[in-house]
């Protein structure tokens, strides 16, 4: 959370991630969080150095009318209300993340999704590899 330098310090980590579906690849970070920034009307600021381009965000306070109402968790299980929780905490939260949170497996998981997908609860943004959670306002 302070300037700093985005460096691979171990490619091969970096690219074992890669291929797990946790991280994209290299050098595609900046074009998401420019789209994200604007889908979100969060202002950046560019910053290009002889070796590097630094990023700063300037993101707007929230009123109360911003925050969602806490009865979107009364129509859902008790495992659906904890995946809106988490994917409001981390829109970027994997299926495969929250089947660990949740401590069920993975196709329950899914069908949980699917169920809130279909109840118009949750939205997905972009493809399965880099995109992200949207909880809708019901």
């Amino acid at each position: 959370m302070q300037r700093h330098r985005s460096e691979q310090y171990n490619p091969k980590i970096a690219n074992a991630f890669f291929r797990a579906g946790y991280v994209e690849a290299w050098g595609r970070g900046i074009e998401n969080m420019c789209k994200l920034c604007a889908d979100y009307g969060v202002k950046t600021e560019y910053t290009v150095h002889p070796c590097d381009v630094m990023l700063e965000f300037k993101i707007p306070q929230l009123d109360a009318s911003d925050k969602r109402p806490e009865k979107v968790t009364e129509k859902v299980t008790e495992n659906q209300a904890i995946i809106i929780r988490e994917m409001e905490k981390n829109p970027f939260v994997t299926a495969i993340g929250l089947a660990k949170i949740l401590g069920i497996s993975l196709r329950k998981t899914k069908e949980n999704i699917k169920k809130l997908q279909q109840k118009g609860l949750i939205r997905r943004i972009g493809p399965d590899k880099g995109g992200y959670w949207q909880i809708t306002k019901n």
